[in-house]
């Protein structure tokens, strides 16, 4: 929408995400106190195959990780676990974009090679991203705390 944050001065909602591409996202709450946007620098990707599904990466990250506990969870989360769980998303969606195809992580890595991957970003290292074994054969019983414990 044009001129949103014209046109919308506070959140109208428990929790506002405007994508930036490159740049990253800005977000803002409800509760915030100054109501003002929050920005989030994207992690740095040296070689990008496709950009095909980031956007669906860093949302499943951003509703796993807040998501658990329904709405009530999003609105009772802290301004340091929305910004974990955005940064989670991200980083998602910033491993992606090594792989052709929307579900190129999902096919193209194992668990443990995503934890590792994840860490790396987040620490500013480039990911070793090597071919392996289909993600979703791993996925049962799946949590996200061993991807955020190194964050």
């Amino acid at each position: 929408m044009p001129n949103y944050s014209l046109r919308f001065h506070k959140s109208q909602c428990a929790l506002e995400i405007e994508t930036l591409g490159s740049e990253g996202l800005r977000y803002r709450t409800k509760k915030s106190r100054n109501k003002s946007w929050h920005k989030i620098s994207a992690p740095y990707i040296d070689s990008i195959k496709d950009s095909a599904g980031a956007g669906d990466w860093c949302s499943a990250g951003i509703i796993h990780s807040l998501g658990t506990n329904g709405a009530k969870g999003l609105e009772r989360a802290t301004h340091e676990q929305i910004k974990q769980a955005l940064t989670i998303g991200q980083l998602l969606g910033a491993l992606n974009c090594k792989f052709d195809g929307a579900r190129g992580l999902m096919y193209n890595t194992t668990f443990r090679d995503l934890c590792n991957n994840i860490r790396d970003l987040s620490q500013k290292k480039q990911p070793a991203i090597r071919p392996s074994v289909n993600l979703t054969n791993q996925i049962s019983g799946f949590s996200f705390e061993e991807l955020i414990a190194p964050l």
